[in-house]
């Protein structure tokens, strides 16, 4: 029996960007093959406005079929599309309808699909959503009422769970509940750390008692908590307040006044332009291009045959991340953990990395045998086999400063830092991290 179009969510979500918002608010698997799956769909986001969903199967972008597309193609694409003019057409459809329609050999008839636009600019309540808070959403079923009135979708790792929709006049809808927020915890019990099965079990059991009671945050919410050292459990947070000021972080809580902001300074090599550059080619003639040129030398021996150029990164918004991230470490680890280190890329990443710093979409790219991070090396001639010549034969390479803070040696099945530590390590040469501010990106090196 033929699949009923009507009835399988195909979409067209029309993304634009917002003057207030970082990006359009998606995570894509960095899966290399096709099908491409949305990792994740950020919380407040234009993506969430215009009906993207965790675990959509891209289809097309523009009206481009990007169902054999590589992972790369992909993300060209998009960004092509998005630096343009600013918006984009994703075709998508639920991953589990497509592998329906590919189990019956069925084509998708892109006539079906629904059109859902994002806003031209932030909705007010997402301007006004509060940053950096918990929310309690207690959930009482009536007599009448058959479901919370939310839907749920695992992550990719099959670990935590998330809130994929909220559906209206439903007792969910009556609370704080909100679309992406990820649960935290189930009635007082902690259950981030567990399977999605069993997370789905307990949901389960809290219907048959017809009341749950669900401690969530926003996606921006758990970053922030995770790559600051706070803790999300309830019990341990003991309403902290955090919030947000310029680029650096301020708290205040039950038992401290306002802490002063920090003033940052940028580096004193750094080039002032008036043209919105964050490429600063350097002059052979100076020493800060004579030292890079000779550690390289020193690292590389043989691998390769000349520099082509040298580039320093005088990204703003992401060294002030990168410095209020090392501030909090080493205040934390009373050290200083930073380690210049080596990342090699194909040339497209490398520029998607310059302006979107090592963000989770590349997670994978390099292997997960340390863990499902990004990964550093602290040789050079390691760091090479995962570069790849363009068309003129040039390779390209990273040097970066990232902060490795309490390491511990890491394996394939870790999704995310171990509790307690902030990397993991092969105990020798390579770092992997998983945080997209715990590095920074202060040097490219064009070479053959």
């Amino acid at each position: 029996m033929a699949i009923d179009m009507n009835n399988v969510n195909l979409r067209r979500c029309g993304l634009c960007l917002w003057n207030n918002y970082a990006g359009l608010g998606f995570i894509l698997e960095p899966a290399p093959l096709p099908p491409h799956i949305v990792q994740l769909v950020e919380s407040n986001s234009p993506a969430v406005a215009a009906g993207l969903r965790i675990r959509d199967v891209i289809l097309a972008v523009n009206d481009k079929n990007m169902r054999e597309s590589s992972y790369d193609d992909l993300k060209y694409t998009i960004k092509k599309a998005r630096d343009y003019d600013g918006r984009i057409d994703l075709l998508v459809i639920d991953q589990d309808f497509y592998e329906l329609f590919k189990e019956k050999n069925q084509s998708i008839n892109f006539r079906f699909a629904k059109t859902i636009e994002t806003p031209s600019t932030m909705p007010i309540d997402y301007q006004n959503f509060p940053k950096h808070q918990p929310r309690t959403c207690e959930i009482h079923l009536n007599r009448r009422a058959t479901s919370f009135g939310f839907q749920t979708v695992n992550p990719l790792t099959d670990v935590g769970i998330l809130i994929q929709e909220v559906y209206p006049n439903s007792p969910a809808a009556k609370t704080l509940l909100r679309k992406c927020d990820r649960i935290i915890e189930i009635d007082d019990e902690f259950i981030d750390d567990i399977s999605s099965t069993a997370i789905l079990e307990k949901l389960r059991t809290a219907k048959e008692k017809r009341y749950v009671k669900l401690y969530v945050v926003d996606t921006t919410t758990y970053d922030f908590f995770q790559s600051n050292n706070i803790q999300l459990s309830s019990k341990e947070y003991r309403q902290t307040r955090v919030v947000e000021k310029d680029s650096t972080n301020l708290c205040i809580n039950e038992d401290q006044s306002l802490r002063e902001s920090k003033t940052y300074h940028l580096p004193s090599t750094w080039e002032t332009s008036n043209e919105q550059k964050i490429r600063f080619r350097l002059s052979r003639k100076t020493d800060e291009y004579r030292s890079i040129v000779s550690n390289f030398n020193e690292a590389m021996k043989e691998n390769y045959t000349q520099i082509i150029k040298i580039e320093r990164i005088q990204n703003e918004r992401w060294y002030m991340q990168y410095l209020a991230h090392k501030k909090e470490f080493k205040k934390r680890l009373q050290n200083n953990t930073e380690r210049i280190l080596y990342h090699g890329c194909p040339v497209q990443a490398a520029h998607s990395i310059i302006e979107d710093c090592f963000n989770r979409s590349f997670i994978g790219v390099h292997g997960t045998a340390y863990g499902y991070g990004v990964y550093f090396s602290s040789k050079a001639s390691y760091s090479h086999m995962y570069t790849r010549p363009n068309i003129n034969g040039e390779r390209c390479m990273f040097i970066a400063r990232v902060l490795i803070g309490k390491t511990t040696r890491g394996n394939s099945s870790m999704k995310t830092r171990p509790l307690g530590f902030d990397s993991t390590t092969d105990e020798d040469h390579i770092f992997v991290i998983y945080h997209d501010a715990q590095a920074y990106a202060e040097y490219l090196i064009t070479y053959k």
